[in-house]
């Protein structure tokens, strides 16, 4: 992976990067979603075309397609919709890339959903009078990206990611990930609380910014742990 090509691919994210966030913090949100929006698009195009030419697994270029697809709405449309759903979409596929990854035991791979998927009735009878669309999609999301990381976090504790570059790699940016969706959800829950809630106005400005913070880094890693290891293409085939 240590490639002339890989490495100038990660000065430009860099550059874009540091671009983005910088205006970030001096307010210009709608100027950075277009340099936000571009280098996502060079991520996925990167990954997708390395994979191609190293023969590897094409379900994370697939994965980082759907995203493209998600961040498009979600950063220049007010449709939510499309974006949750491509998002789901992402989850599954990153679900799939773990459990071929992994000879996990049954208690493993159907312990977390399940008690994800009764947590997730439960929340659904209670809050159930106040539910939309929106709200039903998000939280299905939530669930699965949640039971992502609960199985990563989990294996992390079996020794099997710190064997694995490749699976450590994966592991890092799905976390990573998944901080920027946790600073996403705590955003969009200040429009249900009144606009005098002083920690949400004091904190509003690092909710926007922490999104991108986190979400840049954690798809460039889900991304580069495709081009890792050819132990793992020879397992997952």
């Amino acid at each position: 992976m240590n490639s002339i090509g890989t490495k100038i691919f990660l000065i430009i994210e860099t550059v874009l990067y540091l671009s983005f966030l910088s205006l970030d913090i001096n307010g210009f949100f709608a100027f950075s979603a277009y340099i936000k929006y571009l280098s996502i698009c060079i991520v996925f195009l990167f990954i997708l075309l390395k994979s191609i030419q190293m023969r590897r697994s094409f379900l994370i270029p697939v994965a980082l397609g759907f995203s493209v697809f998600a961040d498009y709405f979600l950063l220049f449309t007010s449709s939510f919709i499309p974006g949750l759903m491509a998002f789901l979409v992402v989850q599954i596929l990153l679900f799939l890339r773990i459990q071929i990854r992994l000879d996990l035991s049954v208690v493993y791979r159907i312990g977390p959903m399940l008690f994800l998927f009764v947590l997730g009735m439960a929340t659904l009878i209670i809050l159930h009078p106040e539910l939309d669309l929106v709200t039903v999609l998000a939280m299905i999301y939530f669930l699965c990206f949640l039971n992502n990381v609960l199985t990563v976090v989990i294996t992390m504790n079996t020794g099997q990611c710190w064997k694995d570059k490749t699976y450590l790699l994966f592991s890092m940016g799905l976390i990573l990930f998944f901080i920027c969706d946790i600073h996403v959800g705590i955003y969009n829950l200040s429009t249900y609380v009144s606009s005098t809630s002083q920690i949400f106005i004091k904190y509003e400005s690092w909710f926007s910014i922490a999104m991108w913070l986190f979400y840049l880094p954690g798809q460039t890693l889900i991304g580069l742990s495709n081009l890792l290891n050819k132990k793992y293409l020879q397992e997952s085939k």
